[in-house]
């Protein structure tokens, strides 16, 4: 058995116990090594919360979500966690980019509706919090998984390279199921997926590789080309603006942009208005449920005082099931 295996086994039974100190220690050493779960992340913050205090908790939260940057249910837990927290806005980006990396998922489509959210927004958000998110860490990757890899890439370029693009998108995939915080792997499968005509694949590469180098312009850049394609000229024009505020001198992102009839003091203006300054849910709702946020905190919604430990704990039962698939 895995030393993960036996160190999992002692946090749960510390935590069971309310031994909340000593849990967190053992889960933390579970967290430096490679067979750490999403879940593993989730049951770490439950105990540093109850023995360090809720700043500590929100940080080993961001912790996890730098640590597992695509997965779904790791962002819905911090949005859950950060709304319990009546810190609605920094949950919308959470919610937001939970919704991105899993569009099919109809229960963090609801998260996003309780919080006056609708399906025309949802991707303009979700840029703007990945332009926000702190940067994912680099990705625990062998030797042997690169080298495992190498021959299935080289027949995926020359597939691409020959106009099979289903065969690429096949072969990167197979690539991704070892290295998943691959980001590059994700543009080339975005790319072989738009091209043989599914823009709906493509686009959650397109999610996952922004999710893994958010710091970088070409999957903004790449995400905007999708976004147009699926009729979402808003988000598209959003994704385009992120890609131009990380590198401004992009011909192809200018050429864009210019083309949606924005240049120089304009753009510099429009960038601000979509991108700059503080996120607030006061743009986005209608209903009268405003929150900023502002010094991390925000004004509670009515949602916040529905969400008990059950329904946490729920949420967590939801990812576990994921995770034993």
């Amino acid at each position: 058995m895995p030393t993960s295996y036996f160190t999992r086994k002692q946090a749960l039974r510390l935590t069971t116990r309310g031994r909340w100190q000593e849990a967190s220690v053992a889960w933390r050493r579970l967290l430096a090594t490679p067979g750490a779960r999403p879940s593993d992340y989730v049951r770490f913050v439950r105990a540093v919360a109850r023995s360090e205090g809720e700043d500590a908790a929100v940080r080993a939260f961001e912790g996890a979500v730098r640590r597992f940057p695509i997965d779904a249910n790791v962002q819905r837990q911090q949005g859950l966690h950060l709304l319990q927290r009546h810190r609605a806005a920094e949950a919308c980006l959470a919610f937001a980019r939970a919704r991105a990396l899993s569009p099919a998922d109809d229960v963090i489509r609801s998260d996003l509706a309780h919080l006056s959210v609708g399906p025309a927004q949802e991707r303009s958000v979700a840029v703007r919090a990945y332009l926000e998110a702190q940067e994912p860490l680099a990705p625990v990757e062998g030797r042997l998984d690169r080298l495992l890899t190498r021959g299935a890439l080289r027949k995926a370029q020359r597939a691409a390279k020959a106009g099979d693009w289903a065969e690429a998108a096949r072969l990167y995939r197979q690539v991704l199921r070892r290295r998943p915080g691959y980001a590059h792997g994700y543009l080339k499968l975005g790319h072989a997926l738009k091209e043989a005509g599914d823009l709906k694949g493509a686009e959650t590469a397109y999610w996952r590789a922004v999710a893994l180098a958010s710091a970088k312009a070409g999957p903004f850049l790449h995400l905007g080309h999708v976004l147009k394609l699926n009729g979402d000229a808003e988000a598209a024009l959003t994704a385009y603006l992120a890609a131009w505020m990380i590198e401004p001198a992009n011909a192809e992102v200018n050429a864009e942009l210019l083309g949606h009839g924005h240049q120089g003091a304009d753009l510099k203006r429009l960038a601000n208005e979509r991108l700059g300054g503080v996120f607030s849910l006061e743009a986005l709702s209608s209903s009268g449920n405003q929150s900023e946020r502002k010094g991390g905190d925000a004004r509670p919604l009515p949602l916040a005082t529905l969400l008990t430990e059950l329904a946490v704990k729920a949420d967590l039962a939801r990812l576990l099931a994921v995770e034993a698939r």
